[in-house]
């Protein structure tokens, strides 16, 4: 995490397994989700995830 000020930014790699409607899967995706604190509380404003494609 990053902070500045009264913004954050995070960013990272997720990996999940497992089967959907019948059909296994095997993602790798990163995500940015970006914070602003307001009122004395951190809310998201801006979230993204992609996926990462196996070669």
């Amino acid at each position: 995490m990053r902070v500045y000020g009264d913004a954050a930014v995070v960013t990272g790699r997720w990996a999940s397994k497992g089967t959907r409607k019948g059909k296994t899967f095997d993602d790798n995706e990163r995500y940015t989700t970006v914070y602003v604190k307001r009122d004395g509380r951190w809310q998201i404003v801006s979230d993204h995830t992609s996926r990462i494609v196996q070669k």
